[in-house]
Protein backbone atom coordinates (compact mmCIF):
# COMPACT_ATOMS: atom_id res chain seq x y z
CA UNK A 1 0.00 0.00 0.00
CA UNK A 2 3.20 1.83 0.61
CA UNK A 3 3.95 2.05 -2.95
CA UNK A 4 0.62 2.61 -4.17
CA UNK A 5 0.57 6.02 -2.28
CA UNK A 6 4.22 6.58 -3.18
CA UNK A 7 3.69 6.18 -6.76
CA UNK A 8 0.16 8.53 -6.81
CA UNK A 9 2.32 11.71 -5.32
CA UNK A 10 5.24 10.37 -7.85
CA UNK A 11 2.89 10.90 -10.48
CA UNK A 12 1.08 14.07 -9.48
CA UNK A 13 4.02 16.14 -8.61
CA UNK A 14 5.69 14.85 -12.02
CA UNK A 15 2.89 15.14 -14.32
CA UNK A 16 1.14 18.57 -12.47
CA UNK A 17 1.73 20.32 -15.61
CA UNK A 18 0.27 17.89 -17.68
CA UNK A 19 -3.11 19.10 -16.33
CA UNK A 20 -2.19 22.41 -18.10
CA UNK A 21 -1.19 20.92 -21.44
CA UNK A 22 -4.16 18.16 -21.70
CA UNK A 23 -6.92 21.04 -20.76
CA UNK A 24 -5.39 23.20 -23.98
CA UNK A 25 -5.49 19.73 -26.01
CA UNK A 26 -9.03 19.53 -25.07
CA UNK A 27 -9.83 22.91 -26.13
CA UNK A 28 -7.93 22.68 -29.16
CA UNK A 29 -11.03 21.45 -31.62
CA UNK A 30 -8.67 20.07 -34.02
CA UNK A 31 -7.91 17.32 -31.63
CA UNK A 32 -9.78 14.42 -30.86
CA UNK A 33 -10.57 13.34 -27.24
CA UNK A 34 -9.66 10.08 -28.42
CA UNK A 35 -6.37 10.52 -30.34
CA UNK A 36 -5.29 13.22 -26.54
CA UNK A 37 -6.33 10.03 -24.76
CA UNK A 38 -4.17 7.26 -26.49
CA UNK A 39 -1.40 10.21 -27.37
CA UNK A 40 -1.33 10.46 -23.57
CA UNK A 41 -1.12 6.59 -22.51
CA UNK A 42 1.30 5.78 -24.97
CA UNK A 43 3.41 8.76 -24.26
CA UNK A 44 3.22 7.92 -20.68
CA UNK A 45 3.91 4.27 -21.28
CA UNK A 46 6.89 5.23 -23.25
CA UNK A 47 8.30 7.46 -20.48
CA UNK A 48 7.83 4.27 -18.15
CA UNK A 49 9.45 1.56 -20.26
CA UNK A 50 11.95 4.31 -20.72
CA UNK A 51 12.81 4.87 -17.46
CA UNK A 52 12.57 1.13 -16.64
CA UNK A 53 15.28 0.99 -19.46
CA UNK A 54 16.95 3.69 -17.94
CA UNK A 55 16.97 2.76 -14.54
CA UNK A 56 19.00 -0.56 -15.24
CA UNK A 57 21.93 1.07 -17.14
CA UNK A 58 22.09 4.48 -14.20
CA UNK A 59 25.07 4.19 -13.71
CA UNK A 60 27.06 4.69 -17.24
CA UNK A 61 23.98 7.31 -17.96
CA UNK A 62 24.55 10.96 -17.32
CA UNK A 63 21.03 11.99 -15.60
CA UNK A 64 21.82 15.58 -16.59
CA UNK A 65 21.59 14.84 -20.18
CA UNK A 66 18.39 13.68 -20.41
CA UNK A 67 17.60 17.53 -19.40
CA UNK A 68 18.05 17.60 -23.17
CA UNK A 69 14.68 16.29 -24.06
CA UNK A 70 13.54 19.88 -23.35
CA UNK A 71 14.60 21.18 -26.69
CA UNK A 72 11.48 18.67 -27.91
CA UNK A 73 8.59 21.45 -26.25
CA UNK A 74 10.73 24.39 -26.77
CA UNK A 75 10.89 23.82 -30.53
CA UNK A 76 7.34 23.01 -30.47
CA UNK A 77 6.55 26.21 -28.56
CA UNK A 78 8.50 28.35 -31.02
CA UNK A 79 6.73 27.26 -34.02
CA UNK A 80 3.39 27.46 -33.15
CA UNK A 81 4.58 31.05 -31.55
CA UNK A 82 5.75 31.89 -35.02
CA UNK A 83 2.86 30.84 -36.19
CA UNK A 84 0.47 32.68 -34.49
CA UNK A 85 1.62 35.50 -37.12
CA UNK A 86 1.46 34.08 -40.30
CA UNK A 87 -1.11 35.64 -42.08
CA UNK A 88 -4.49 34.39 -41.48
CA UNK A 89 -3.65 32.54 -38.17
CA UNK A 90 -6.13 34.23 -36.23
CA UNK A 91 -9.08 32.56 -39.04
CA UNK A 92 -7.01 29.43 -38.51
CA UNK A 93 -7.84 29.24 -35.02
CA UNK A 94 -11.06 30.35 -34.97
CA UNK A 95 -12.26 27.46 -37.80
CA UNK A 96 -12.95 24.04 -35.93
CA UNK A 97 -11.59 21.29 -38.04
CA UNK A 98 -9.95 18.21 -36.72
CA UNK A 99 -6.62 17.16 -37.09
CA UNK A 100 -6.10 13.79 -38.67
CA UNK A 101 -6.68 11.40 -36.11
CA UNK A 102 -3.25 9.78 -36.73
CA UNK A 103 -1.32 13.19 -36.65
CA UNK A 104 -3.24 14.39 -33.73
CA UNK A 105 -2.16 10.67 -31.48
CA UNK A 106 1.63 11.72 -32.53
CA UNK A 107 1.26 15.23 -31.94
CA UNK A 108 0.30 14.42 -28.42
CA UNK A 109 2.40 11.69 -27.57
CA UNK A 110 5.26 13.24 -28.80
CA UNK A 111 4.31 16.15 -26.53
CA UNK A 112 3.47 13.88 -23.63
CA UNK A 113 7.23 12.24 -23.72
CA UNK A 114 9.08 15.58 -24.28
CA UNK A 115 7.02 16.39 -21.35
CA UNK A 116 8.51 13.83 -19.43
CA UNK A 117 12.22 14.25 -19.19
CA UNK A 118 11.49 15.61 -16.33
CA UNK A 119 9.68 12.83 -15.07
CA UNK A 120 12.36 10.15 -16.27
CA UNK A 121 15.18 12.29 -14.74
CA UNK A 122 12.65 11.30 -11.11
CA UNK A 123 11.79 7.87 -12.27
CA UNK A 124 15.15 6.55 -13.22
CA UNK A 125 16.77 7.18 -9.90
CA UNK A 126 13.45 5.98 -8.16
CA UNK A 127 13.56 2.83 -10.18
CA UNK A 128 17.56 1.81 -10.17
CA UNK A 129 17.23 2.42 -6.29
CA UNK A 130 14.28 -0.65 -5.41
CA UNK A 131 13.15 -2.31 -8.68
CA UNK A 132 10.49 -4.83 -6.94
CA UNK A 133 8.73 -0.87 -7.00
CA UNK A 134 8.18 -1.11 -10.88
CA UNK A 135 5.02 -2.74 -10.75
CA UNK A 136 2.95 -1.21 -8.39
CA UNK A 137 4.34 2.21 -9.69
CA UNK A 138 2.86 0.73 -13.33
CA UNK A 139 -0.43 -0.03 -12.64
CA UNK A 140 -1.22 3.24 -10.49
CA UNK A 141 0.22 5.21 -13.69
CA UNK A 142 -2.09 3.32 -16.00
CA UNK A 143 -4.82 4.43 -13.68
CA UNK A 144 -3.40 8.33 -13.04
CA UNK A 145 -2.81 8.69 -16.70
CA UNK A 146 -6.90 8.19 -16.60
CA UNK A 147 -7.59 10.54 -13.79
CA UNK A 148 -5.24 13.45 -15.26
CA UNK A 149 -7.48 12.99 -18.62
CA UNK A 150 -10.42 13.71 -17.03
CA UNK A 151 -8.89 16.33 -14.94
CA UNK A 152 -8.26 17.75 -18.07
CA UNK A 153 -11.24 17.61 -20.07
CA UNK A 154 -13.01 18.44 -16.86
CA UNK A 155 -11.31 22.04 -16.82
CA UNK A 156 -12.33 22.83 -19.89
CA UNK A 157 -15.65 22.04 -19.39
CA UNK A 158 -15.84 24.47 -16.46
CA UNK A 159 -17.35 27.02 -18.71
CA UNK A 160 -15.36 30.05 -17.27
CA UNK A 161 -11.94 28.52 -17.92
CA UNK A 162 -13.76 26.72 -21.23
CA UNK A 163 -14.17 30.02 -22.79
CA UNK A 164 -10.96 31.45 -21.82
CA UNK A 165 -8.98 28.55 -23.38
CA UNK A 166 -10.61 28.75 -26.31
CA UNK A 167 -9.91 31.69 -27.21
CA UNK A 168 -6.64 32.37 -25.76
CA UNK A 169 -5.32 28.64 -25.56
CA UNK A 170 -3.50 28.57 -29.04
CA UNK A 171 -1.99 32.02 -27.26
CA UNK A 172 -1.34 30.18 -24.21
CA UNK A 173 0.15 26.95 -25.16
CA UNK A 174 3.20 29.00 -26.95
CA UNK A 175 3.93 30.17 -23.83
CA UNK A 176 3.85 26.88 -21.81
CA UNK A 177 5.73 24.64 -23.93
CA UNK A 178 8.93 27.27 -24.02
CA UNK A 179 8.50 27.53 -19.84
CA UNK A 180 8.42 23.62 -19.62
CA UNK A 181 11.00 22.79 -22.46
CA UNK A 182 13.39 25.96 -20.82
CA UNK A 183 12.70 24.26 -16.88
CA UNK A 184 13.73 20.73 -18.27
CA UNK A 185 16.84 22.37 -20.26
CA UNK A 186 17.90 23.98 -17.04
CA UNK A 187 18.58 20.51 -15.56
CA UNK A 188 21.19 19.86 -17.75
CA UNK A 189 23.02 23.72 -16.75
CA UNK A 190 22.39 22.76 -12.78
CA UNK A 191 22.67 18.99 -13.05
Amino acid sequence: MEAVISAIVVFAVTNIDDIIILSLFFGDRKLSRRAIMLGQYVGIGMILIGSIALSLVAAQFPAKWISLLGFVPLGLGIYKGLQLFKPGAADEHATPGLMGSKAAFTYVTMMTISNGGDNTGVYVPLFASDPSIIPAYAFVFAVMTGVWCLLGYALVKFPPVAAKIERYGHYILPVVLIAIGLEILSGFFHG
